[in-house]
């Protein structure tokens, strides 16, 4: 005589009441079993914002029935959070880092479903101390901190002289080259994370390239015509060298 069976064909996540008895029993000598069913996974999880120190997700409603959902993080075994609804907001994170999350269907607050999965990384933190450590008339030198948190790259965007141009970094200094001279630049700093980047907060300065000096001091004491020529020829190849996009000539 068989002990147990199973039951198949019941819906995800719903209660059932099972009366079991012996074949030919007096009617009422049965044994009752209260149970839930497990819920099925929940469908359609995805990370809808994230910042530098939160991540929300969102999902749909498994197949059968979810009376609740349980959040959990892989990275802290302590960490649970019980919602009632299909979207929720974790709070209290670190910069810049990769965190799993799983998401499972809740009925009767213990009969658990499966999880599912998902990976999110919060936007890194803003670079602290963004200094232009060295100006001349055709670049400029920039040095920064890391900012808290993690930081995988920085991108560097110089906006000035009608145009803009992004340029990625993966040290904290860097030197923008092929500037036009006496131009107000403006850079903006950000930390990067992840592949492909994620991008946070910028932090900003301005600065203007040097404009061109150039001082000759000469002393001419020949009346020969060609030492005087030779000297004009030099004077504007030294003009043509510091000015070359302007019709500045020596005669």
């Amino acid at each position: 005589m068989t002990t147990s069976a199973t039951i198949e064909g019941l819906i995800p996540g719903n209660y059932y009441v099972l009366f079991v008895s012996s074949v030919g029993a007096v009617p009422g000598n049965s044994v009752n079993v209260w149970t839930y069913t497990k819920p099925e996974i929940v469908e359609n999880l995805q990370v809808v914002n994230v910042t530098n120190t939160s991540v929300s997700l969102k999902w749909e409603k498994p197949n059968g029935n979810a009376s609740r959902y349980l959040i959990k993080r892989a990275d802290n075994a302590v960490f649970r959070k019980i919602v009632f609804i299909t979207s929720v907001t974790i709070g209290d994170l670190l910069p810049g880092y990769n965190y799993t999350f799983m998401i499972s269907a809740l009925v009767d607050n213990s009969v658990e479903g499966e999880m599912k999965l998902i990976y999110a990384y919060t936007k890194p933190g803003a670079v602290k101390n963004l200094t232009p450590t060295n100006i001349n008339s055709k670049s400029i030198t920039l040095s920064w901190k890391p900012p808290d948190g993690v930081a995988s790259a920085y991108q560097i965007q110089i906006s000035g002289n009608l145009s803009s141009t992004n340029y990625t970094s993966l040290n904290t200094n860097y030197t923008i080259g092929g500037l036009s001279p006496g131009i107000v630049y403006r850079i903006v700093v950000s930390a990067l994370v992840s592949t492909p980047y994620i991008q946070g907060e910028g932090t900003e300065t301005v600065v203007k390239t040097n404009s061109h000096g150039l001082i000759l001091r000469l002393n001419y004491l020949s009346s020969d015509v060609n030492s005087r020529t030779l000297i004009i020829n030099k004077i504007n190849d030294i003009l043509k060298e510091q000015f070359p996009n302007q019709n500045v000539t020596a005669t």
